[in-house]
C-alpha cells in the first residue's frame, strides 16, 4: 500500500469539507492527495490529517509546514508503541 515505506517527511495536498477521509493519489512529484471529511476551520481538518496518517502508518506525524495552506509538509515524529 501506498502507506508502507513512506519516507520520514512527506508532502500532502488535502482538500478539507470531503464526504469521506481517504487517500486519493499520489502525484508524480511525489506529493500524497488526501480527501478530509472535516472543515478547515479551528485547525480541525490538519486534526484530522494527523488522525488519518497515524491510523495508516502506525507513526505520529506533525505539520511542518503549511498549517493554513492545502499543500503541506509533515515529519514522521516516532513510532506509535
Amino acid at each position: 500500500m501506498v502507506f508502507d515505506n513512506l519516507p520520514d517527511i512527506i508532502e500532502v495536498h488535502v482538500r478539507a469539507h470531503a464526504h469521506k477521509t481517504k487517500y486519493r493519489e499520489t502525484l508524480s512529484d511525489g506529493t500524497l492527495k488526501i480527501e478530509l471529511n472535516a472543515p478547515k476551520e479551528g485547525g480541525k481538518a490538519n486534526r484530522e490529517l494527523i488522525k488519518f496518517l497515524e491510523k495508516e502508518t502506525g507513526d505520529n506525524w506533525k505539520i511542518i509546514f503549511g498549517k493554513t495552506s492545502s499543500r503541506k509538509k509533515l515529519k514522521r515524529i516516532k513510532k506509535l508503541l
